[in-house]
């Protein structure tokens, strides 16, 4: 039987990021994994650099059923707030792992916080990518310098090691970006090899989390860096591509319907001229992807229109059967539970209010095997319902989650005292923070 080489080259929503984290039993359900897990007798084995749960910058799931624990063990307040504060530095320590020692290359190569520039041409060593080698092995000496990044000995550790874990799994790849591997993987594969691309959330993204415009990538130069990397993936005969446009920022469920604030303090409250600035630039490179894909107009690619595939999704939701026989209707709202506990509203979206759930990701990777399908290759589609069963979000969702979101409850007065929002908005803002500032040092 025929097998192809699945490659996957992007952002945050092709490594399977949830719930502010990338964590192995997410990556597990990122959609080039459920492409190949449905269809495992078409695939080569797709290698995944795994990041131990609970994964980082820091798993809003994983924290919110640890409290759930400590309440039913019935602890008084003061007892959880050092738990509290223990499993901040349990998330943090991951920053300090050994060095992962990897035989082989790794074909999702995607990376949270990762711009279409950062996946055309940062490599391990070069740019920010640099620091973050420097930091990994002399924290101690850094975080003396002046800068407000090392204010948090935490701040850049964790992405550095993610960047270290994806790019660095086959050690003749320490120079190479992400784009630069799968050009790599092409070249040596005869076999076809399917390669889904999407990139440019990040350029934009930054400014929703933050309120900065900052943030904000020009359009023009996004647009450049993906007709570029397309360019060169289709230089090769044996590749077929499938890319993305952007997903609208009204899709997310960050900011409150009505209030128009943010869900949950983590985010800055959009000016009405910021928002505007948002949607504008995401209207401009989604209209430019489209224009790139009827001007390079090959065969052998495709294009998912994310935008209008998340607005569908948006306004009509998608029915599923539960792992407990009722009839659900799982929708982009942020998640809400009956009295019993169980999934009643949302479902799409994660605990972050940003980046999709397992079953969104499986929905997403049927948008992109109607693409491959429509270049002639055989694929199944994902079975949702199957993938829901398995969605801890839609399974189990954390008990917490209405004082979580509850402004006057006593948890997030607990959260306040301990200073948490800070935190970790701090471990969210600074990939992108650092970036920039490492990005005017080395651009000199």
């Amino acid at each position: 039987m025929k097998k192809y080489r699945l490659i996957s080259v992007g952002d945050s929503l092709s490594q399977g990021f949830q719930s502010f984290a990338v964590f192995d039993r997410g990556q597990k359900f990122s959609f080039p994994n459920q492409i190949v897990d449905r269809n495992p007798g078409l695939f080569l084995p797709f290698r995944t650099p795994s990041i131990p749960y609970p994964g980082y910058p820091f798993n809003i799931e994983h924290f919110l059923n640890q409290l759930r624990e400590w309440a039913i063990a019935g602890a008084d307040w003061k007892s959880r707030l050092k738990l509290a504060q223990g499993l901040m530095k349990d998330v943090a320590s991951y920053s300090r792992l050994p060095h992962p020692r990897h035989r082989n290359r790794h074909h999702n190569l995607s990376i949270h916080g990762y711009t279409a520039r950062d996946a055309y041409e940062t490599t391990f060593r070069n740019r920010s990518a640099l620091i973050h080698q420097l930091l990994l092995r002399t924290p101690d000496a850094l975080r003396s310098l002046n800068f407000p990044s090392f204010a948090n000995p935490f701040d850049s550790f964790n992405f550095a090691r993610t960047t270290y874990r994806v790019l660095c799994g086959n050690p003749a790849d320490v120079d190479r970006s992400s784009l630069d591997i799968a050009c790599a993987i092409c070249g040596e594969e005869e076999r076809e090899c399917l390669i889904t691309y999407w990139a440019g959330n990040n350029d934009v993204l930054g400014a929703l989390v933050s309120g900065d415009k900052r943030y904000i990538t020009d359009p023009k130069i996004t647009l450049a860096y993906i007709r570029k990397s397309l360019e060169r993936l289709l230089e090769y005969p044996n590749a077929k591509v499938v890319f993305a446009t952007l997903p609208e920022s009204t899709i997310a469920p960050f900011l409150d319907e009505k209030t128009k604030s943010p869900v949950f303090p983590v985010y800055e409250t959009l000016s009405p001229e910021l928002s505007l600035e948002i949607g504008n630039s995401i209207q401009e490179i989604n209209e430019g992807i489209r224009e790139l894909f009827r001007s390079i107009g090959s065969p052998r690619l495709g294009l998912v229109e994310a935008d209008r595939f998340f607005r569908e999704v948006r306004e009509s939701g998608h029915p599923i059967r539960s792992h407990d026989g009722r009839n659900l209707c799982l929708t982009c709202d942020f998640i809400e539970t009956d009295e019993k506990g169980r999934l009643r509203k949302g479902g799409l979206v994660s605990l972050d209010g940003i980046h999709p759930t397992a079953s969104c990701y499986a929905l997403v990777a049927n948008a992109f095997i109607d693409q491959f399908r429509e270049m002639g290759v055989a694929l199944e589609k994902v079975d949702v319902d199957a993938t829901a069963a398995q969605d801890s979000l839609i399974v189990s969702p954390p008990a917490l989650i209405p004082p979580f979101l509850d402004a006057n409850s006593e948890l997030r007065r607990l959260f306040a005292k301990i200073n948490l929002f800070p935190f970790i908005k701090n471990l969210i803002l600074n990939q992108f923070d650092f970036k920039i500032r490492s990005s005017s040092i080395f651009d000199r």
